[in-house]
C-alpha cells in the first residue's frame, strides 16, 4: 500500500508536468503558426532552418514530458 503523502506528492509532481506540457504545447503551437506564416524563402533560409529545429525540441520536450506523466502513473498503479 502506498503512502498517503508519497502519492500526494506524486500527484503534484504529475499535476506540474501537465501544467509544463500545455505551455510547451501553446510555445510550440505559436513558433510553428510563426513559421508556417514565414514566406518559403525565409522558411528555407537560416531563420526557418533555426525555427523549424527549435519546434523539433519543442516537440522532444512534449514527448519527454507525457512519457514522465505515463511514468508517474505507472507508479501509483503499482
Amino acid at each position: 500500500m502506498t503512502k498517503k503523502w508519497f502519492t500526494t506528492d506524486l500527484e503534484k509532481v504529475q499535476s506540474l508536468i501537465l501544467e509544463a506540457k500545455e505551455l510547451m504545447e501553446t510555445i510550440h503551437d505559436t513558433q510553428q503558426e510563426k513559421y508556417d506564416n514565414l514566406p518559403e524563402g525565409f522558411q528555407q533560409g537560416s531563420k526557418g532552418e533555426t525555427m523549424e529545429e527549435r519546434i523539433g525540441y519543442f516537440e522532444d520536450i512534449v514527448d519527454n514530458l507525457e512519457s514522465a506523466e505515463e511514468a508517474i502513473s505507472n507508479v501509483t498503479e503499482a
